[in-house]
């Protein structure tokens, strides 16, 4: 009798490529919204231009990257779910905003500062959130009350003690 199936399930290996290709994109959407954070504070005057060396000059790479990424998603039997491409292109994308906005000789206008400063505020918010949540589930107590004390409208870093990013 003929095989006769539509759908066939995906084996071992099509489903690690997937895995593989998944922590690719979610690496790179990492590696991109590390360097957005780093860039912001610097739009933001808390930065000098040496600090930020060696997040500049990305935008081609990554864009390539993300893009590369895509073409091997296309030509997989599992895809990796839209909503893991379209983080990493996202990141990749404001990315390559920020690198513009951070590498112009034009000063920003006021109105680019205030939406990079909600921007800013919106991700230390974030960042707060995950600190409470990981440092409230290992009992680090004594962090946990640096996180409770922090001023999102300033630098995290320095009101920590740590990098909210070593957690």
């Amino acid at each position: 009798m003929p095989c006769r199936s539509d759908y066939m399930e995906p084996t071992a290996n099509e489903l690690e490529q997937t895995r593989k290709l998944r922590e690719r994109m979610q690496a790179l959407a990492d590696r991109a919204a590390y360097a957005c954070d780093v860039l912001r504070e610097y739009l933001l005057g808390n930065l000098t231009e040496k600090d930020i060396l060696e997040y500049v000059g990305h935008g081609y790479e990554m864009s390539t990257l993300a893009g590369d990424l895509a073409e091997e998603n296309s030509k997989l039997y599992v895809s990796v779910p839209k909503e893991h491409w379209t983080q990493a292109w996202d990141e990749v994308s404001r990315y390559c905003a920020l690198e513009s906005l951070a590498t112009r000789m034009e000063p920003l206008t006021k109105k680019q500062l205030e939406q990079i400063e909600r921007q800013q505020i919106a991700h230390r918010k974030k960042d707060v959130a995950r600190l409470l949540k990981i440092l409230g589930e290992a009992g680090d107590v004594e962090r946990l009350r640096k996180v409770l004390d922090v001023d999102v409208n300033n630098p995290l870093e320095p009101q920590l003690g740590f990098s909210p990013d070593d957690v």
